[in-house]
């Protein structure tokens, strides 16, 4: 793997290290229509970047953190030859868990299902809270549906935390990784 790839996988795990147990949701950007066919040039979510090194748009970054392991899980676009002629190279899901050092990878039209039974019995959530009113939507959608099942047996989480609290803070002090970026070649 590249020294970005493996600058991201510690990244994850010191991130996963400052948080208590429960489930952290990363965002990517999406692309943005400028007209009827054509998009304004994308620009990734530094966060998102930050934790995968993952430069495509509609991708989520998923960590289920609890006592004794993390789960690191990427959504992403499925891979589609046709759609690269117009769009460019997409490493689609088993690429991308295979390239970026993913424990799991699934095609983003998948996140609304598996999300439901991923925040199943968690305690807590970690997301850029408020950041963005469709994501705030879509995960209020998404405890909604597991409240539906308390009668089940099933708990929701209670809390809802901001991540980029923690990520803000690692960013702070630059890895080798970065500092080597800088640092004059000689």
């Amino acid at each position: 793997m590249s020294a970005l790839i493996n600058a991201c996988i510690t990244r994850r795990a010191n991130l996963a290290a400052r948080l208590e147990p429960g489930i952290v949701i990363v965002p990517s950007s999406q692309e943005i229509l400028r007209n009827a066919d054509s998009h304004y040039p994308f620009r990734f979510d530094s966060g998102f970047y930050y934790l995968t090194g993952f430069t495509e748009p509609d991708a989520v970054l998923v960590q289920v953190i609890s006592k004794d392991q993390v789960q690191n899980i990427l959504f992403c676009r499925a891979k589609d030859i046709e759609r690269e002629i117009w769009d460019g190279y997409r490493f689609g899901p088993a690429a991308a868990a295979e390239q970026f050092g993913f424990d799991a990878a699934y095609p983003i039209e998948e996140l609304d299902m598996r999300m439901a039974k991923l925040i199943q019995n968690q305690p807590r959530i970690y997301y850029p809270l408020a950041k963005e009113m469709r994501w705030d939507r879509r995960i209020n959608r998404w405890l909604s549906d597991v409240r539906g099942l308390a009668r089940t047996g099933v708990s929701a989480p209670t809390m809802m935390l901001d991540v980029r609290a923690a990520l803000d803070e690692m960013r702070l002090i630059k890895d080798a990784y970065e500092v080597g970026i800088f640092a004059p070649s000689s």
